[in-house]
């Protein structure tokens, strides 16, 4: 059997512990932690989760298709449904009741937090822990539990029927005594320490994370010709002018292109460029402005010259042939570039095709505009994509807001695991050889708060002199009694009394032996 502060000072450090990792891991974001709570509204997640429920996410450094998750919309707030796909640094989600996806694709740093934990039934309960009552009791609880792992944990209880009130009397201040607060910190210290470690020994150290390199592609169509000075400025067709082909009969059209990324790239392009003749809903005509050519570097000039005379006579066969005489027609010059190497160290490959639309009719050819609302140039088109990368990063564990990664937190854990199981054996070290040693040292580790040393005996009547036949059960007496154990060195030998009620209870030398727990019979 161990002294009783020994014993009673690990178990105080495990419920103190204990409620501080409860504290890391369920503290919500506004308090410092990591943790959000989602109550379910709706029956869009069913049947995975339903209404009133109550959902734990944590931030997560990775997030991909099947998880649960909850993203701030900025229309309607937060939503939690599931990953159903990425497109560039955007998400994709949709309810598991749902036939249509979530109309907006948040990014990585929208995302809440993952779902970890699921209550069902939760909500109604937060509700109630979210009144004014409710925020009263859960406070009064914590302050509860709080007070009564930090309370002395060796204070004596005195018995109801102990109509005696005595005045508790001034503690001895031994030295073993004053070990009881250091090892309570260096316990509570290593219990911490020893879940930091288990946590970080069950993660890997490293992650695989999405790191998508963007790109756009960048094109930009100009065309020219000579016409009459009376009905063109300078007597030049620019880009974005009408072409009167009564008056124009072609003209040279350019298309410039460059590639851009974040990242440096080693690529190669081919392009070529085609003029379509179509009627909006029948037939097209291709005719090559310019082959396919290969080019060295992402920065190609296309060039190609339009001849609207050759045009209108293709247009005269078709009608001819479908008997289909329409007021107007398209035209649309279609270049193509394809991109082709390595980008960031991954191989790489993709097409970029834009369109510059004409509409031709039996005066003008004119830039056909598409969308009203699109603030797009037809004259520059662009387009951006992302090109899939996966890195290794390390793996990170947030506390509090802290970011440590799990390789640290393996040294921090485990270093300081060792180093605070060696303070406790250091510090408990005296108290293991006092209990061994019995007599007096064991007595002083074992009850250090309930005896006082006083230099003369109490002064009492032989006759209310009682002898004991063992140490523990004048223990026991002030225990129950509520009194202190008054102790006196005469001679070298060592002398126990407690005073109850006019009697005098004396325990002597012969009864307390080094090592020996004597008990009475019965």
């Amino acid at each position: 059997m161990l002294p009783k502060t020994f014993t009673q000072t690990p178990l105080a450090s495990v419920l103190l512990a204990g409620m501080a990792t409860a504290w890391i891991v369920l503290a919500p974001i506004q308090f410092g932690g990591q943790a959000a709570y989602v109550m379910v509204a709706g029956a869009s997640m069913e049947p995975t989760l339903h209404q009133g429920d109550l959902v734990v996410v944590r931030e997560s450094q990775t997030y991909g298709v099947g998880d649960v998750a909850t993203y701030r919309n900025p229309s309607v707030g937060p939503v939690i449904h599931r990953i159903v796909d990425r497109q560039g640094d955007r998400f994709v989600f949709q309810g598991d009741n749902n036939d249509w996806l979530d109309s907006y694709s948040p990014t990585a740093s929208e995302i809440v937090g993952k779902a970890w934990l699921v209550l069902p039934g939760g909500a109604s309960v937060l509700r109630q822990l979210r009144s004014p009552l409710g925020l009263v009791l859960l406070a009064m609880s914590f302050a509860f539990i709080l007070i009564m792992t930090v309370r002395n944990t060796g204070r004596r209880r005195r018995p109801a029927e102990d109509h005696v009130r005595s005045v508790p009397a001034p503690r001895a201040e031994h030295g073993l005594a004053t070990l009881d607060g250091p090892i309570f910190v260096v316990a509570t210290v290593g219990l911490g320490t020893l879940i930091l470690a288990l946590v970080a020994f069950t993660r890997p150290t490293t992650l695989t994370v999405p790191d998508d390199i963007p790109y756009t592609h960048l094109g930009r169509f100009s065309y020219q010709a000579e016409g009459p000075a009376s009905v063109y400025a300078g007597a030049d067709v620019d880009s974005g002018d009408p072409v009167f082909h009564q008056l124009v009969p072609e003209f040279q059209i350019d298309f410039t292109y460059d590639f851009q990324a974040s990242v440096p790239a080693d690529l190669s392009a081919r392009a070529g460029m085609l003029l379509e003749i179509s009627e909006p809903s029948g037939w097209a005509r291709s005719i090559l402005l310019q082959p396919e050519s290969t080019f060295s570097e992402t920065k190609v000039t296309l060039t190609g010259v339009v001849d609207l005379g050759f045009v209108r006579r293709v247009i005269g066969i078709m009608e001819e042939r479908t008997g289909v005489d329409r007021q107007a027609y398209w035209v649309d010059v279609i270049p193509w570039v394809k991109v082709e190497g390595a980008m960031g160290g991954e191989p790489f490959s993709d097409t970029f095709r834009p369109s510059l639309s004409f509409t031709l009719d039996d005066l003008e050819l004119y830039i056909r505009q598409g969308d009203p609302l699109s603030q797009s140039d037809p004259l520059r088109p662009t387009s951006s994509g992302y090109a899939a990368r996966i890195s290794v990063v390390p793996a990170v564990l947030s506390i509090l807001g802290i970011d440590l990664t799990v390789a640290a937190a393996r040294w921090i854990g485990g270093l300081g695991t060792l180093i605070c199981l060696a303070a406790i054996g250091y510090l408990g070290a005296p108290i293991l050889r006092a209990y061994r040693e019995g007599g007096l040292e064991r007595i002083r580790a074992e009850y250090a708060d309930g005896v006082i040393d006083v230099k003369e005996a109490p002064q009492a009547a032989a006759k209310s002199v009682i002898e004991l036949v063992s140490f523990e059960d004048l223990a026991r007496l002030a225990e129950r009694r509520g009194h202190m154990i008054l102790h006196m060195s005469e001679n070298g030998d060592e002398h126990y009394y407690v005073e109850d009620a006019g009697r005098t209870y004396h325990v002597g030398p012969a009864r307390v032996r080094p090592g020996v727990r004597r008990r009475t019979a019965g």
